[in-house]
């Protein structure tokens, strides 16, 4: 899945597949997530929002099923 840069002080990169409603979030520390089951309307907010790591936390993180990748 390609990942788009942004700019975040925790977040390096994420990557969506619409088809699959998998995101993917790549952290600075170099930990890979993926959160299933997210509709492309959460992952548009997340690329939108002012602060992708407080809207991450707030909107993504525990409300959706988590990996680690690596």
């Amino acid at each position: 899945m390609l990942r788009q840069v942004v700019t975040s002080q925790i977040i390096q990169s994420v990557g969506y597949d619409a088809d699959a409603l998998v995101l993917e979030v790549q952290f600075r520390n170099g930990w890979l997530y993926r959160y299933d089951d997210v509709p492309v309307e959460i992952y548009r907010a997340l690329m939108a929002a002012d602060s992708h790591g407080r809207y991450l936390k707030r909107n993504i993180v525990d409300k959706f099923t988590t990996t680690r990748v690596s």
